[in-house]
């Protein structure tokens, strides 16, 4: 059902030239990882539009204990962002495209380190929208199924409106609502398909408190519906905005 997706994330390896900041004549001597770690950091903050200067013109080589103080704390953190990347192609998931509200709305809203996401809809990376009744027009499993795209699509604007699905660091509330006809008790178990997949990508991260509703009709006829609540890790440098 879902191919396996390509991510645009691209592995860049790299390399900054730390200027020699000793003299030759100076006594040599091998400072701790902590001392490397802090002058390769003073580095970067300080110069580090000369450092890639000098560098791209040839004028200094990195000095070998600098990278290795780079690769065992800043690289660290810096690889760290393509593991749900990672974990998305490994699957063989397929993020469908983001498109653009259809209403007077945003896909996202911020406040803080919380995200508000829109109702998002059972749109598959290819073909259209699930639509139709559960109990009527499709069943409990395809109910499920189409539970697992509006969770495709949610990760999908989440990789859009954050640019690192790393940012996640928990999502936290699940509203779910399912087009289905009177009598119909099962929606936890075609809610269940939003869950199961935030689970299965976002591995403790993923897991949520939530809500499944049953209606009787929902936008485009879709089967289902789903919005949550996700708790972000800010931007780099900077404390959440509101927007």
């Amino acid at each position: 059902r879902n191919k396996a997706i390509r991510p645009q994330t691209a592995h860049t390896h790299t390399t900054i030239a730390v200027h020699q900041a000793h003299s030759d004549t100076q006594p040599k001597h091998s400072p701790s990882l902590s001392v490397k770690m802090a002058l390769f950091r003073h580095a970067l903050r300080s110069r580090l539009p000369q450092i890639a200067t000098n560098f791209a013109a040839g004028a200094g080589q990195p000095r070998p204990q600098y990278v290795a103080a780079w690769q065992t704390s800043n690289l660290l953190s810096f690889r760290r962002r393509v593991h749900i990347e990672a974990r998305i192609d490994a699957l063989g998931l397929t993020l469908p495209e983001v498109n653009a509200p259809k209403g007077n709305y945003r896909l996202t809203s911020t406040c803080g380190d919380m995200l508000f996401t829109a109702g998002h809809l059972p749109q598959p990376a290819e073909g259209d929208l699930v639509t139709g009744k559960v109990g009527q027009d499709l069943n409990v499993d395809q109910g499920y199924e189409a539970a697992q795209f509006c969770a495709l699509s949610v990760i999908a604007t989440l990789k859009h409106e954050l640019g690192d699905l790393d940012r996640v660091k928990k999502v936290v509330k699940v509203v779910g609502f399912v087009n289905c006809v009177d009598g119909f008790a099962q929606q936890p178990a075609v809610v269940n398909g939003f869950s199961d997949m935030m689970g299965t990508v976002f591995g403790e991260r993923g897991v949520h408190s939530r809500s499944a509703v049953g209606t009787n009709a929902l936008p485009l006829n879709v089967a289902v519906e789903v919005e949550c609540i996700v708790h972000i890790e800010p931007p780099s440098g900077g404390a959440g905005a509101v927007n």
